[in-house]
């Protein structure tokens, strides 16, 4: 007589809950974005910001396009856009200068330091520079006067007085 015991095949696993991988992976993929969001506005906020510049960053960078790089392109990108002050000087001693990069142009070397905030208002600003001809050794003081909002926040040189011995 057979037995009542008949041999049953075991039933399968139930399939495994996929909801915890589930989770994690859409937990590492928002961190992920959030990370890139994060890094991205970052990058953004600088590139919006980078027009925006101090008084003293500004004399300095006109300084360099003006002195060193001897580019007159260059240094009118510092300066304001209604030119309201008097640039006569700085662009006159540019014109009298020997092109960048010529072997006169090591001969008539500037350099310049103290750059100086002396005032400062909403828009305008007020920097000394103590600017030296590294061949004589002499050194003048610079005045700079500076507005921002013409045509943009960065700040830019509206005048500059050469001279006056420090």
């Amino acid at each position: 007589m057979p037995s009542e015991h008949s041999s049953v095949a075991p039933e399968p696993d139930a399939p495994r809950s996929r909801t915890g991988l589930v989770i994690i992976a859409l937990t590492v993929i928002a961190t992920g974005f959030l990370g890139a969001m994060v890094i991205g506005g970052t990058w953004l906020v600088g590139q919006w910001d980078s027009g925006r510049s101090s008084p003293t960053e500004s004399v300095d960078g006109f300084l360099t396009a003006l002195l060193v790089d001897r580019d007159s392109q260059d240094a009118a990108s510092f300066t304001c856009q209604s030119l309201t002050g008097d640039l006569t000087e700085a662009m006159n001693l540019l014109d009298s200068l020997p092109p960048a990069g010529s072997p006169e142009a090591a001969l008539v070397g500037f350099t310049w330091d103290n750059v100086t905030e002396l005032s400062r208002s909403d828009d305008t600003a007020v920097v000394t520079a103590d600017v030296t001809l590294d061949i004589t050794g002499e050194t003048a003081r610079w005045n700079f006067a500076l507005v921002t909002g013409d045509p943009d926040d960065t700040w830019r040189v509206c005048g500059v007085v050469t001279g006056g011995d420090t």
